[in-house]
């Protein structure tokens, strides 16, 4: 298999022909070069294709249709969704109706719902890791980006590392305390405040696009 593209991490549409479906159907491939990996990125990527394997039959998560491990590249193939960024949709509406945001609200919440109930932590939900299905439509969505994605189990539901993006945190990580499933939902209710009122929490506008906590993800 040849690479679509060099750069790590990187996802383009194309037409995917998927040898165990015998089927060519449009596909996101996302992409990453061995060698730009380091071991946590490694360890990161091994949790996202599980967390995405568990999710994949939810009608409101990306799915994972394959994953490939070739030379010098890893390739994931996941649903192509074509809508654009929930971040992008807010921006241009400027807000949501009550109508629209219950709408989503509640996709989003079942989501999380059958996430946590396989002990699946998101730990980066946010307006720009939610994709709309189509460019028509402004509430059907899918949850994307499982790399910060964590596992968790009755036995040891505590999570560690301070990852996410600031904006979205729970006030428990950016404390630096353990956390558990529930930092996802401090994280839901952001974004359900954006939806309805078009600014974050502080009475500010949407802002730009935020970067990711600046720190070092380590797999707890």
């Amino acid at each position: 298999m040849a690479p679509a593209v060099s750069a790590a991490g990187c996802v383009r549409p194309l037409k995917q022909l998927l040898a165990t479906r015998r089927a060519t159907m449009p596909a996101a491939v996302k992409v990453m070069e061995k060698k730009k990996l380091t071991p946590e990125d490694l360890a990161a990527l091994t949790i996202e294709i599980k967390a995405m394997k568990l999710l994949s039959s939810h009608e409101s998560f990306v799915k994972l249709y394959e994953s490939y491990d070739e030379a010098d590249y890893y390739y994931l193939v996941l649903e192509l969704i074509s809508g654009g960024e929930l971040f992008d949709r807010v921006v241009e509406k400027e807000k949501y109706t009550e109508r629209e945001a219950r709408s989503v609200i509640r996709q989003m919440t079942e989501a999380m719902a059958f996430a946590h109930s396989k002990g699946v932590a998101h730990r980066d939900l946010k307006p720009e890791n939610v994709l709309l299905k189509n460019r028509e439509d402004d509430t059907s969505i899918k949850i994307a980006d499982m790399g910060f994605a964590k596992i968790v189990t009755k036995e040891n539901p505590l999570m560690t590392t301070p990852c996410g993006t600031p904006g979205y945190v729970a006030p428990e990580i950016l404390s630096g305390k353990p956390y558990g499933l529930q930092a996802d939902i401090w994280s839901l209710g952001v974004i359900f405040y954006i939806l309805l009122s078009g600014c974050v929490p502080s009475s500010s506008p949407v802002p730009p696009r935020l970067g990711v906590l600046a720190a070092a993800f380590q797999p707890d």
